[in-house]
C-alpha cells in the first residue's frame, strides 16, 4: 500500500465503515450517477476487462459485469469493497490497491474508468499524474481510460478564503488546496477541483489522447452545449485513449 503518500483527510475517509455502510443510501437518485453510466455505455469498447479503479461500493461493476464485461473493482477502502460484495456476491472480481500502484499486470485491460471525482481526492499534481500513467501502463495499447472531474469554476459550497488561496497559488504554478467542510461528518475532506485546460493539459501528459469530454450542467440533469462550456459546469466527463 502507498497510503503514506495520500491526505490524511483520504485516509480517514477511506478507513471510516460507517461512510462506505451508508455510500448507496447517501447518494441514491444522484443523477450524475445515470450520466456516468450513459456516458460509459458510449464510450468504452463492447468486449474485454474493464478497469474500475475506486470502485466504491460497486455500482458500476454490477452494470458492466450486466453488459458482457469482465470488470476488476479495485479500492482503498476495506469497507468499501465489503459493501460491495454483500451486493454482488462472489463473482464480482475486487482487489484491495491503490491507484498509485494498481495490482494489474502491464497492457492488461481494455478500459479503465475513474468516476466520481476519484483522481481529484489526489493531493498534487504530482500524485495525479502517478496515477494516471499507472492507469497507461495496465491499458493495451488504444485502451480506453474514462473519467469523472469537478469542475473549478462551478459556484460551489468551499469557503470564500478556499477559492482566494486557490487562485494565488495557481499563480505561482501550484495547485489550490480545496476542503469540502463538514462532508457526511468528517470535518473535512481534500477534492482538487479541475479547469477544462487543466485536465486536458495532464491526460496529455500522462500518453493519452482525446477522444471525447463533456461538460455537465450545474443541475447534473444533462450535457452542455457550446463553447463556453467550462464556466458554470459541474465537472467533465472524459474519455481518451492510450497511445504508445
Amino acid at each position: 500500500m502507498t497510503s503514506a503518500m495520500h491526505d490524511p483527510t483520504l485516509i480517514e475517509y477511506v478507513e471510516s465503515e460507517r461512510i462506505a455502510r451508508e455510500y448507496d443510501g447517501y447518494h441514491a437518485g444522484n443523477p450524475l450517477f445515470e450520466l456516468d453510466r450513459v456516458f460509459l455505455a458510449e464510450v468504452l469498447p463492447e468486449s474485454g476487462l474493464v478497469v474500475d479503479i475506486g470502485c466504491g461500493t460497486g455500482r458500476l461493476l454490477l452494470d458492466l459485469m450486466g453488459k458482457g464485461h469482465e470488470a476488476i473493482g479495485v479500492d482503498l477502502s476495506h469497507h468499501m469493497l465489503l459493501a460491495a460484495r454483500e451486493k454482488a456476491g462472489k463473482e464480482l472480481a475486487l482487489v484491495r490497491g491503490d491507484m498509485l500502484a494498481l495490482p494489474v499486470a502491464d497492457k492488461k485491460a481494455h478500459a479503465c474508468i475513474m468516476m466520481f471525482s476519484v483522481l481529484g481526492m489526489l493531493r498534487g499534481k504530482r500524485l495525479q499524474e502517478q496515477a494516471l500513467k499507472e492507469a497507461h501502463r495496465i491499458l493495451r495499447p488504444g485502451g480506453v481510460l474514462a473519467l469523472h472531474v469537478h469542475n473549478r469554476f462551478k459556484r460551489v459550497a468551499w469557503g470564500t478564503a478556499d477559492i482566494f488561496k486557490g487562485f494565488v497559488l495557481r499563480l505561482f504554478g501550484g495547485q489550490s488546496a480545496e476542503c469540502m467542510r463538514n462532508y457526511r461528518g468528517l470535518p473535512q475532506l481534500y477534492l482538487h477541483l479541475f479547469s477544462r485546460g487543466e485536465i486536458r493539459r495532464l491526460i496529455d501528459f500522462c500518453g493519452f489522447r482525446l477522444l471525447r469530454e463533456e461538460a455537465i450542467r450545474d443541475d447534473r440533469s444533462g450535457f452542455m452545449a457550446g463553447c463556453t462550456r467550462s464556466w458554470g459546469a459541474d465537472g467533465f466527463l472524459l474519455a481518451a485513449a492510450r497511445e504508445g
